[in-house]
C-alpha cells in the first residue's frame, strides 16, 4: 500500500481529539512542521493514516511520519517473509571456479 504523504489534516481543537471534525483552515503541507497543540493526522496516499495525535505531541512533519510508516511496513513484510521461511534477499553469490 502506498504511503507517500498527502497532507496534514487538522481537526477541531475541542478536547484535543484527532477524531473530531476537520478544521480545513489548519491543514498543512507535508514538509511544514505541525507544532504541539494541534490535533489531527497525516493523510498518506492510498488512504493510509499516520501520526493520529491529540494536542500533546512533539512537533512533526507528515513527510517524516509517512516515511516512518513506509519503513515500518517494509520491516513487517520482511519479518512475515522470514517467519514463513522465505528469504528476504538473495544469498551471497559464490565465486566462479578459475578457468583452465
Amino acid at each position: 500500500m502506498p504511503t507517500d504523504c498527502v497532507s496534514w489534516r487538522a481537526t477541531a481543537k475541542e478536547n484535543c481529539d484527532p477524531d473530531r471534525p476537520r478544521n480545513l483552515a489548519g491543514d498543512r503541507p507535508c514538509f511544514e512542521f505541525v507544532p504541539r497543540g494541534e490535533p489531527g493526522y497525516c493523510e498518506c496516499a492510498g488512504g493510509a493514516v499516520a501520526a493520529r495525535v491529540g494536542c500533546e505531541h512533539s512537533p512533526l512533519t507528515c513527510a517524516g511520519e509517512s516515511r516512518r510508516l513506509r519503513e515500518t511496513r517494509r520491516l513487517l513484510r520482511e519479518a512475515r517473509k522470514r517467519a514463513a521461511g522465505h528469504p528476504t534477499s538473495l544469498p551471497p553469490s559464490r565465486p566462479h571456479p578459475p578457468l583452465t
